[in-house]
């Protein structure tokens, strides 16, 4: 068996492997990417949090309270 052959076995025999492993364990995967995407928001939201100017304590619970 040529060279390519044998790559193309072993790529395939990889993908198979993944792609079984991605239905086996679904849920996994998905609190997995999940969890990335909230980390992401998160650094997203802390950058543009750097930029702003601060507000005071209060204000922040007052609008959390839903007092205007």
């Amino acid at each position: 068996m040529s060279q390519t052959a044998q790559d193309a076995k072993l790529k395939k025999a990889i993908k198979d492997a993944f792609r079984e492993s991605l239905e086996e364990n679904k849920v996994f995967f998905q609190e997995m990417i999940t969890e990335a995407l909230e980390d992401v928001g998160l650094l997203r939201a802390m950058e543009i949090g750097r930029k702003t100017k601060l507000v005071p304590r209060e204000k922040v619970m007052a609008i959390l309270k839903g007092k205007k």
